[in-house]
């Protein structure tokens, strides 16, 4: 190899690694995205699986735990209405606001709409929307190697928490 094409592969490959987004940080803002993919087709431990122990979320007058949202989920999908709410992030809305391998936390932003759809619908439109909410989430590594959400907060934009 010509050393021009050598000097030029080492610059490339290593722009290119400075410029990429580690491996953790593409994980880390997955993480939104993962949660609204499983409570959109009825996986409950999935979602639950997103939240650390000891999570918490005390926005809007709420206190919301982890078991609060087992609870939640289980209610959801053991009913009859389960199939008919939708989740979707909004990929333009994601914002890693903080990330520190070393401690193992991260600072998130999004936002998640919420959608009704009947069963039969083959795309969920903007009139589907029923709840959309702003959410800012603190992330830690736990031992397992697994990121999950410690903290969130998160504000209403548009609609009402469905009952």
């Amino acid at each position: 190899m010509r050393p021009t094409a050598l000097l030029a592969a080492f610059v490339l490959g290593f722009a290119a690694w400075i410029l990429w987004p580690s491996d953790e940080v593409t994980l880390v803002r997955s993480i939104p995205r993962r949660l609204a993919a499983a409570f959109s087709s009825g996986r409950a431990s999935t979602c639950l699986d997103g939240f650390a122990m000891e999570y918490s979320d005390t926005s809007e007058g709420a206190r919301i735990d982890r078991e609060t949202i087992r609870v939640a989920l289980l209610g959801r999908f053991g009913g009859a209405a389960g199939g008919d709410l939708v989740a979707k992030v909004r990929d333009e809305s994601l914002d890693l606001a903080s990330y520190d391998a070393e401690s193992g936390t991260a600072e998130l932003g999004f936002v998640v709409v919420l959608s009704r759809v009947s069963p039969l619908a083959t795309e969920v439109t903007p009139a589907d929307a029923i709840w959309e909410i702003e959410v800012a989430a603190t992330l830690r590594r736990e031992e397992d190697g697994e990121w999950r959400i410690t903290r969130s907060t998160h504000r209403t934009v548009s609609g009402a928490r469905p009952r």
